[in-house]
C-alpha cells in the first residue's frame, strides 16, 4: 500500500484520487502504519 504525503503529514482525505506526475509524494506504509488525516477521523464518527 502506498499513502499520499503533503509536506510530511498524510493527505486530506477529501483530497485530489489521483495526483498525476505527484511520484514524491507517495510513501510505502504497512497497514498498520497507514494513517488516516483528521478530516478522514470527522467524516467516521
Amino acid at each position: 500500500t502506498t499513502q499520499r504525503l503533503v509536506n510530511g503529514a498524510p493527505a486530506p482525505y477529501a483530497g485530489e484520487t489521483i495526483v498525476v506526475g505527484a511520484r514524491n509524494a507517495y510513501e510505502a506504509r504497512c497497514r498498520d502504519c497507514h494513517e488516516a488525516g483528521a478530516d478522514a477521523v470527522q467524516l467516521v464518527a
